[in-house]
């Protein structure tokens, strides 16, 4: 998970994360100087999203465990 720690979005992913008994990798832009909206910048490049956290999931770990699929579908049903 990306994000900046000044930002109340990150909070609340955080404590939703910890609510689900998870503990993400947390890279704090604001902690790496000049680094960090460098960072930022390439990961808009990336993914098309700016704004922060930005979190990324092992699709393939879920995948083999069998857990992406459901999530999919979930997903899926909660957009229709």
């Amino acid at each position: 998970m990306l994000e900046n720690e000044r930002h109340w979005y990150s909070s609340e992913v955080k404590s939703l994360f910890k609510r689900l008994g998870t503990e993400p990798l947390v890279i704090e832009l604001d902690e790496l100087g000049a680094q960090g909206p460098q960072l930022q910048k390439v990961l808009e490049r990336l993914t098309g999203q700016y704004t922060v956290p930005n979190v990324f999931i092992e699709t393939v770990k879920l995948y083999h465990k069998g857990e992406l699929e459901p999530l999919l579908a979930e997903a899926t049903a909660k957009s229709s």
